[in-house]
């Protein structure tokens, strides 16, 4: 329904043009460029609303004064965005981000990406062409089946004018160095006898080549589900999806087809959150990358937290600058992290700066259908959010020892009736004063320093519990309540005992001395 409503749009924007699909079989597009004349065949069987389109905003004047603002010899020489015309006030960051408010639905074909083939250029949304397009300077047939081709240089001179813009020096981006070389002063449309009457020599080429058919392969699907992380979500269509993991590497990368200079791509890694709240994670993430900011190019745009699909998420936008071989391409990134459980979900997008916004709502979409497959219980304990033990846990040594009692809890406390009991007690006292005194860790180091110094000893006897035989009821109350007395005795026995050896020591020094009785002559 999309696709027809977008060209049944197009159709409408176009209703007022004299081309008619009709014409558009005998129709060429002329731009008169400084490097010379650039006449164009329209292929509108293949590509009806794409053909039409063209012919039509050539009509308009749409593409005089604009550039060919994207030059890649070897590959293809890029145009058409209203954003490259010298009045329109942009800056050359913001070519090839321009178009048209309409946008045209996909119209893939057979038509291969050979040299002089003219085809449109989109974001990685099949459906988001505009008014950019490509022309092909060798064969890339990589390409073929995947943008929308609609017609072919149909000159021999415009194939003089592709080589001379392609061979115009650039600088980083593939932006040409000197932007006066390849404007379009001029365009027009005309018939095949008006172009001949004008002095062009039109090329007899025959029908354009097209891939052989074959059986075409199953798409791939966008969804992607592991039970291994937990977590079920679709990618954006025609993505590469790949499962990865290792230390420091993402668990799960989705890339999309090169666009720009870096093609956008959604990482996925999924960590074990040590009992952590969201909280406690975006403290540590604006720490680091704030610390990251002030020692390179790295800049923080925005960060709060939002609700997305239900969940409490934290969202943060940032850009920074990739060095390529045509030099410094800057990039943007939006990170999204979700506390679930005792998982940390961390999505991260990344996409070249120029076309990160086109490309920024199939990663909301991707976001969006995030699932975690199995819900962790709702029977939540200490050293979930607002706990004052994780808070101060979190980045230290202690933290590991903290993640294996919380896994000690919920695979064997929590499944007798003893253990069970008694942390519903704990919890409902615990939870009454713990995120206060978290919060405030968080707002002051020291003092979440000198917590994380008192729970030291209460955190190592409480671990020899790891060692203990806990999955039974009876073991459960006899190892709890002998380390339940061995945490009582460190904080109140050591501290009584020591009270009282000084208070003996005290009293002794506080006695009078007996004096010896003088001898008698």
């Amino acid at each position: 329904m999309k696709g027809v409503l977008v060209a049944l749009a197009a159709v409408l924007a176009l209703g007022m043009s004299s081309v008619s699909y009709a014409q558009l079989d005998d129709t060429l597009v002329v731009l008169y460029t400084e490097q010379g004349i650039l006449a164009i065949e329209l292929f509108p069987a293949d590509a009806p609303n794409h053909a039409a389109n063209f012919a039509a905003l050539t009509e308009e004047g749409f593409y005089d004064d604009t550039l060919f603002h994207r030059i890649i010899p070897g590959f293809m020489i890029q145009g058409g965005d209203p954003n490259t015309r010298s009045t329109s006030g942009a800056s050359p960051d913001q070519w090839g981000t321009g178009g048209p408010d309409t946008r045209l639905a996909a119209e893939f074909n057979t038509i291969m990406h050979n040299r002089g083939i003219l085809s449109m250029a989109r974001s990685t949304s099949p459906d988001s062409a505009g008014s950019q397009f490509f022309i092909v300077h060798q064969n890339s047939n990589f390409l073929d089946a995947q943008y929308t081709v609609f017609g072919r240089l149909a000159t021999l001179g415009s194939y003089d004018t592709l080589d001379a813009i392609a061979a115009v020096r650039t600088v980083e981006n593939d932006r040409p160095a000197d932007p006066g070389l390849v404007r379009v002063i001029a365009s027009e449309t005309l018939t095949r006898e008006e172009a001949v009457s004008s002095g062009l020599e039109l090329l007899d080429q025959g029908p354009p080549a097209r891939i052989q058919p074959t059986e075409p392969p199953a798409p791939p699907s966008r969804e992607y589900e592991s039970e291994e992380l937990n977590l079920s979500m679709a990618f954006p269509e025609g993505w590469v999806i790949q499962a990865v993991g290792g230390d420091g590497l993402p668990d799960v990368v989705a890339v999309a087809p090169m666009m720009g200079v870096i093609p956008s791509s959604i990482a996925v890694y999924v960590d074990v959150s040590n009992g952590t709240s969201l909280d406690d994670v975006i403290q540590g993430k604006v720490e680091n990358l704030e610390a990251l900011q002030d020692a390179s190019q790295f800049e923080i745009l925005s960060h709060e937290k939002a609700q997305i699909s239900g969940r409490e998420m934290f969202v943060l936008d940032a850009k920074d600058f990739f060095e390529t071989q045509g030099g410094l391409t800057q990039i943007k990134y939006r990170e999204v992290t979700s506390v679930v459980g005792d998982t940390i979900y961390t999505f991260l997008f990344t996409g070249d700066a120029n076309l990160f916004d086109a490309d920024l709502p199939l990663f909301q979409e991707a976001i969006s259908s995030f699932t975690v497959l199995v819900e962790p219980s709702s029977f939540q304990l200490p050293f979930g959010g607002g706990c004052l033990i994780a808070t101060a846990a979190f980045g230290s040594e202690m933290a590991p020892q903290v993640q294996q009692l919380r896994e000690l809890r919920d695979n064997s406390l929590v499944n007798t009736a003893a253990g069970r009991g008694f942390l519903e007690w704990f919890h409902t006292i615990y939870y009454s004063f713990s995120p206060a005194v978290a919060d405030y860790e968080r707002e002051n180091p020291a003092f979440r320093d000198v917590v994380r110094l008192a729970i030291t000893p209460m955190i190592s006897i409480l671990s020899i519990l790891n060692h203990a035989e806990m999955e039974t009821e009876e073991g459960a109350v006899l190892y709890g309540s002998a380390a339940i007395s061995l945490v009582i005795l460190a904080y109140l026995g050591a501290p009584a005992a020591a009270s009282y050896w000084l208070w003996r020591l005290a009293r002794r020094r506080a006695a009078p001395r007996a004096h010896p009785a003088p001898i008698s002559k």
